[in-house]
């Protein structure tokens, strides 16, 4: 299975494939610096890739500051980008 699979946007497949690159947590600002798009159509697609459970909150309870990818679900849906 691919991302394809899943349903995604473009969009949410860069954020996926940049999440794999860069190995840490990261800031919805650096999504809006790589997509080149506004801090809160940034936070909807984080919050639609958390909810598909493809991303988890690194940060934060209320207000989430980083994310980090679920490499459990990467596993699980073999995820190839």
């Amino acid at each position: 299975m691919n991302t394809t699979d899943l349903k995604l946007s473009l969009k949410q497949r860069e954020i996926l494939r940049f999440a794999i690159q860069i190995h840490r947590p990261f800031m919805p600002l650096e999504v809006c610096q790589l997509l080149d798009i506004k801090d809160q159509h940034a936070r909807k697609l984080l919050h639609e890739l958390v909810q598909s459970k493809l991303l988890l909150p690194a940060s934060g309870s209320s207000r989430i500051r980083t994310y980090r990818l679920d490499n459990m679900a990467v596993q699980r849906h073999h995820i190839t980008l």
